[in-house]
């Protein structure tokens, strides 16, 4: 058991969900007819506890149990109506410990309990009130446990180890029956769960089931509800919880009952960030949905969707990006997209039945630069900064805290290497980097703003040192330049990308980018990438507004080129921490290695020449009248402090080729002139800017 990890979490989860119920709208009573499952809320009540968490429906009652996480206390409400009388309270059976789990048993028509006292979790049997019965150790799965119920169809408890992301069997007796099964993955590669709860649901058609709510760390929360198997096998029946339903927030708890205020089959989940106890209609299914979606694309801009049908339909609609390309026969289990533009795409698959509306089951794929190529686990625990080292042909990833870095080659296979960290004491090791000029490693301690160079064995090579002047707070993965002999590194408070210099002289910055329309709230990753000899960094950000590191933008000279890939559905990670640039990744072409912090992961994707598609045109024809001269510098003179026109080709107006268009392009053009033997930077006939920056040309007909 970790101790107070799940208290941890809960306590982070209000900070984390705060920007979710900004701007929206809430469902609060269903039509008189419901909609699809769980696409409603029938009844929306606030709790009286605290920390709302863990629920059951007891059956002999038609009541509702909410239990407090921490305060030892549980309340009952009206399973036909939550909101119909106030609930009753009562007292825990052990009082004021961690409630993480209740469930109700009909033979015995008594309450279990999963609770954490000190560091044993504690198999506890109360009556429909409270009182104690019997309080064990649970024996046989050590674990962080989160929910509880009864399934009548297994005769056996079912709970979550949510650290592991695992399901779990207990027996009466609360000891481990051997039974259990992964959380299903929410994302292609490695995504984790992101819920808490589970519930046994029976219906007439299909028998009993589970369902559990899950979602990807980049979700922040549960995002959805899925059915399975006990064995944990996809059924093609979930819901997605939000603003249809009021579960916008963290859901703790999950209890299904027979029948609720709509008088049929309802999930009552238990929204703890918004403090609810929200009723869902969910009746029973005529079919199920199609299951297990894959959607894999690859270099070519094919998209191959696979799926399980659940029944037999009469078609099956296929979407991408909300517009129908495709309808299939009810019996198809796979697809084929060809020609999809980069970027990220949204597919849904929609079964269609004659007298049942079936949910549709979506997927996203990234295609061109942050094209998924392979994943593996880190072998390691908290991976963070990650190198290439050329030389060996391998990746090197630390630890954040345990003080090492473990060796990959391109195809993310470990081969055993491991360095210890330079750094002792505790300090987190937050970045590494290969320097291609001397063939060493340099360590970085973000909490310090310690470095340290080290062989490629890990001897060290000279003092340690640190940034100077130490930046007021902590730093991320740092990469190197060959190019300038310089490093670059990435403020954790400000976003800002920082260079500094083999003896830790911190050389400037650039500023924070912007995500989403405002600046960046979250990075923690920087990488040098080189093509051609033009050298651009790719910086790993996130929103201000989730607190997310799930994109990546390109800069030069401090400015973004408009060119970015999102790296969410790839990963299904919230926290990209490190990344790595090679020029010759496991499938021969560029890719680039990122860090899953939170989902312990290491992830190789495609990347392109992400720079903005070369224009033609001639420096210093600012007017666009197929020559250089006295007009052009008038021209631009007249854009810059008169606003009397604009430019159409913002390259050829920056005269001397950095980058920027301001009054030392005017000087150029007017020495260029004047001044015999000055000579402008090329293009000087119709060509492309030899140099990587944020300008562009939009309109340079001459050179069409």
């Amino acid at each position: 058991m970790t101790q107070g990890s799940l208290r941890i979490l809960l306590l982070s989860a209000g900070l984390l969900l705060q920007w979710s119920t900004a701007g929206l709208s809430f469902a609060q009573t269903c039509p008189p007819a419901p909609n699809a499952i769980g696409s409603c809320s029938s009844r929306v009540v606030t709790t009286l506890a605290d920390f709302p968490f863990a629920t059951t429906v007891i059956g002999s009652e038609q009541t509702v149990v909410v239990a407090d996480f921490i305060a030892g206390a549980f309340y009952k409400y009206d399973a036909l109506d939550i909101a119909a009388i106030p609930p009753t309270v009562f007292i825990a059976p052990l009082g004021a410990v961690q409630v993480t789990g209740v469930a109700w048993h009909p033979t015995s028509d008594e309450l279990y309990w999963v609770m954490e006292t000190g560091s044993t979790d504690r198999w506890v049997r109360s009556t429909l009130d409270g009182a104690l019965i019997s309080n064990t150790p649970i024996t046989g799965y050590l674990a962080d446990f989160a929910g509880l119920t009864w399934n009548p169809g297994t005769g056996t408890f079912w709970t979550l180890d949510f650290l592991s992301d695992t399901y779990i069997e207990l027996d009466l007796s609360g000891a481990f029956t051997g039974n259990s099964f992964q959380v299903p993955s929410a994302a292609p590669f490695g995504g984790l769960a992101f819920g808490l709860g589970i519930t046994a649901v029976d219906d007439p058609i299909h028998g009993w089931h589970l369902d559990v709510p899950l979602g990807t760390p980049a979700d922040l929360r549960a995002a959805r509800v899925e059915r399975v198997t006990p064995t944990g096998d996809l059924v093609g029946l979930s819901y997605d919880l939000g603003p249809a339903n009021d579960a916008i927030g963290w859901i703790t708890g999950i209890a299904w009952g027979p029948v609720g205020s709509t008088g049929g089959p309802v999930t009552f989940l238990v929204d703890l960030t918004e403090n609810r106890l929200i009723e869902v209609p969910t009746p029973d299914p005529a079919a199920f949905s199609v299951s297990n979606l894959s959607c894999t694309g690859d270099s070519s801009n094919q998209v191959a969707l696979s799926w399980t049908n659940g029944s037999v339909y009469n078609s099956i609609a296929v979407e991408r990006d909300g517009v129908m390309i495709a309808s299939l026969s009810g019996n198809t289990i796979s697809f084929t997209d060809i020609g999809v533009a980069d970027g990220t795409v949204e597919y849904r698959i929609e079964p269609l039945i004659t007298g049942s509306g079936l949910a549709p089951v979506a997927c996203e794929v990234v295609l061109g630069p942050g094209l998924a190529l392979a994943s593996a686990p880190f072998d390691g625990a908290g991976a963070f900064g990650v190198t290439v080292i050329e030389s060996l042909n391998r990746i090197a990833v630390t630890e954040l805290t345990a003080g090492t870095a473990l060796f990959y080659d391109k195809n993310l296979v470990p081969d055993g290497t491991v360095l210890t960290s330079p750094f002792t004491g505790g300090d987190a090791t937050t970045g590494i980097a290969w320097n291609s000029t001397d063939d060493t490693l340099l360590w970085h301690s973000g909490d310090t703003g310690g470095l340290q160079k080290t062989e490629l064995t890990g001897a060290l090579v000279g003092a340690g040192f640190s940034l100077n002047p130490i930046p007021a707070g902590p730093t991320g993965d740092i990469s190197y330049s060959p190019l300038t002999g310089t490093y670059f590194g990435v403020l954790f408070d400000t976003q800002e990308v920082f260079e500094f210099d083999d003896q830790g002289l911190v050389l400037g910055t650039c500023p924070a980018p912007l995500v989403d329309g405002g600046v960046a709230g979250s990075s923690r990753g920087v990488a040098v990438a080189n093509f051609g000899g033009a050298e651009v960094l790719d910086q790993t950000v996130g929103p201000a507004s989730r607190g997310l590191v799930d994109r990546v933008v390109r800069l030069a000279d401090c400015q973004m080129l408009g060119s970015s890939y999102d790296v969410q559905p790839t990963t299904g990670a919230g926290v990209i921490a490190g990344i790595a640039f090679t020029p010759v990744g496991s499938s021969g072409l560029p890719s680039e290695y990122l860090i899953g912090f939170d989902t312990n992961r290491i992830y190789e994707v495609a990347v392109a020449d992400l720079t903005p598609v070369a224009d033609l045109f001639r420096r210093g024809d600012v007017n666009n009248d197929s020559a250089v001269d006295i007009s052009d510098p008038t021209a631009l003179l007249g854009v810059l402090f008169l606003a009397s026109t604009t430019l159409t080709c913002e390259d050829a107006a920056d005269a001397n080729d950095d980058g920027s268009i301001d009054i030392a392009d005017a000087i150029e053009l007017l020495t260029f002139l004047f001044i015999g033997g000055v000579t402008l930077p090329e293009p000087l006939i119709c060509g492309s800017d030899p140099t990587i920056d944020a300008l562009g040309c939009d309109d340079y007909p001459d050179c069409l």
